[in-house]
């Protein structure tokens, strides 16, 4: 929906602002300031609804930065500690049986994170007293996109808390993902935070007539209206019934066994695989004609090697036969290697009468009466499931173990797509924390997967906003890439989501049971699902000319 803001609305509106600034200035403008920008942020991130805000959270910190052209240290990290705190405090658990790893973790994690968003901040500065106030002010965005894409880089990586996230309600502008994924999302919003804040300072030094802001204005415009414009235009694209009426389609049933992530890992592997299949009965009494069943992520723990080693699935090939069904499930895979052959890390086994190496794997199995296949999950909880770059510093191996024993997980080497035979339909494997990394979810569609699906354990984290945002994260995987996508976690959110955002059937949270649905199947490949982050990688050009530039230029 496009408002139409007369003159003298916007020049109530600056006025109001300007007022509220200089009253904050007669009050403690650095701590302010900053403050009101954090606060901003984590009320505009999901779950909370008021995404709007996110068009004017950076103005605060904007004017505290551009006026003075000083790098108040403590202000600046005020803002993102507040932001860090305010959207990922969950990560500590705060469970009666949390370990206390994962707690530390988390504060760790409150502590130093805001540094890192500090980061765009120091470059941006760096322009700013070297360059002329407008042209550096509009360079922010450029340097805050290129930050966002850099937290995907390497293990230690953890791009949760992107600007972009904070739209996925606003279904009706965030289609441009499909172009521009999450991180050109977040630029287009930290734009139109330095419109406003440009705007705001023009009308503070007596600038507010049209004639002065002709430009921002128009750019103002285009910024909400074309994304809205082309948003519209994919919802009416993807319309559910339509797209079940000209493509495939599958059902699928989802599983919620709601199972206590802490005693699962010490109670009967075999009986959780009992009650998983007795789950999955009931549902497939009351829902006729289910295609595939998906369980959640590390659904099958270690039953024996014939099982997990030998990969002897005939007790669940021999279920899902006589229900006529597929099955996706996560379990745990142990791989055997030589002792030349085998990754630094491996542990040591005694099998088939000599001692070998072996390592564990977070995977996705698929199965039916007469076909199985394996995927290894390839982006792993930095700490939590792996050391980060555990083969460069192995000591580590020695000191850090999580109590519930899963922090060493080997790492995947082969994303690959999983085929329900006969159909056509190519599954991609998503487990866990893999939904956060943009490219490399949309790479499964390059691949020709044409249906998404996740499996996951949020239940660490219950009764927090984590599993919640998680899934709304993985929303977003499926704006960008146009995707069906079917969720099936431990406790929640276990859900289907739509190629343009929307949750449209769920289980009810924190209570075992299941869901199902049809899904139509989707061939076409969106832009960025092709390209990627093309425009984060025209970002990052800029950002660094200008960096490298600005660096050999006097004072403005």
């Amino acid at each position: 929906m496009i408002v139409a803001i007369s003159k003298g609305n916007l020049d109530n509106l600056f006025e109001f602002c300007t007022n509220s600034i200089n009253w904050i200035m007669k009050k403690n403008t650095r701590l302010l300031l900053s403050a009101l920008s954090g606060l901003l942020l984590v009320i505009a991130f999901p779950p909370m609804p008021f995404y709007f805000l996110a068009f004017v959270s950076f103005v605060p910190l904007l004017y505290l930065l551009d006026v003075t052209k000083k790098f108040y240290f403590w202000n600046t990290y005020l803002t993102f500690f507040i932001y860090q705190v305010g959207t990922l405090w969950w990560i500590s658990s705060f469970q009666e049986k949390t370990d206390p790893f994962l707690m530390g973790s988390g504060f760790v994690l409150d502590i130093f994170h805001p540094f890192y968003f500090m980061v765009p901040v120091i470059f941006w500065l760096v322009i700013r007293i070297r360059l002329p106030r407008r042209f550096s002010l509009y360079l922010f965005p450029f340097i805050w996109a290129t930050y966002e894409w850099s937290r995907t880089l390497s293990e230690l990586s953890f791009p949760w808390a992107s600007v972009g996230y904070t739209q996925v309600y606003n279904t009706s502008w965030v289609q441009i993902a499909d172009i521009f994924g999450v991180f050109g999302t977040s630029f287009v919003i930290v734009l139109i935070n330095v419109v406003l804040y440009d705007l705001l300072i023009n009308y503070k030094q007596g600038l507010s007539s049209l004639k002065h802001n002709k430009l921002q204005y128009s750019l103002l415009f285009l910024l909400i209206v074309l994304p809205t414009i082309y948003s519209n235009i994919q919802i009416s694209k993807y319309n559910l019934n339509s797209l079940l009426k000209s493509n495939e389609s599958i059902n699928i049933g989802l599983i919620q066994p709601n199972i206590d992530p802490w005693d699962k890992w010490e109670a009967g592997p075999l009986d959780q695989v009992k009650t998983l299949i007795n789950y999955s009965d009931e549902m497939l009494d009351s829902i006729p004609n289910i295609d595939l069943v998906i369980w959640p992520e590390t659904s099958i723990l270690y039953l024996n090697n014939q099982f997990n080693l030998e990969h002897d699935f005939s007790f669940l090939s021999n279920w899902t036969d006589t229900n006529n069904i597929t099955l996706l499930t996560g379990f745990v895979d142990i791989v055997v290697y030589d002792k030349e052959s085998a990754p630094t890390i491996a542990k040591d086994m005694y099998f088939r009468g000599e001692d070998v190496k072996y390592d564990n794997f977070n995977s996705a199995l698929i199965l039916d009466s007469n076909y199985y296949d394996i995927y290894h999950k390839m982006k792993l909880t930095p700490f939590g499931e792996r050391v980060p770059h555990v083969e460069i510093f192995t000591f580590l191996t020695d000191f850090i173990d999580w109590g519930v024993g899963i922090s060493f997980w080997g790492k995947g080497t082969d994303q690959k797509n999983l085929d329900i035979p006969n159909t056509g339909v190519k599954l991609a494997p998503i487990i866990c924390i893999e939904s956060i990394y943009p490219s490399f979810v949309s790479e499964f569609s390059k691949k020709g997967a044409n249906l998404y699906t996740v499996i996951t354990n949020d239940a660490w984290y219950d009764f927090t906003p984590g599993p919640e945002q998680h899934a709304l994260i993985s929303a977003f995987r499926a704006i960008e890439n146009k995707r069906y996508l079917a969720r099936a976690a431990n406790s929640g959110v276990t859900c289907f989501i739509s190629p343009t955002g929307e949750i449209i059937s769920r289980a009810e949270q924190y209570e075992k049971g299941f869901v199902a649905m049809t899904l139509p199947v989707i061939e076409n490949v969106t832009f960025y699902s092709f390209y990627g982050n093309w425009f984060v990688y025209f970002c990052l050009l800029i950002s660094t000319f200008f960096l490298f530039y600005s660096i050999f230029q006097k004072n403005d």
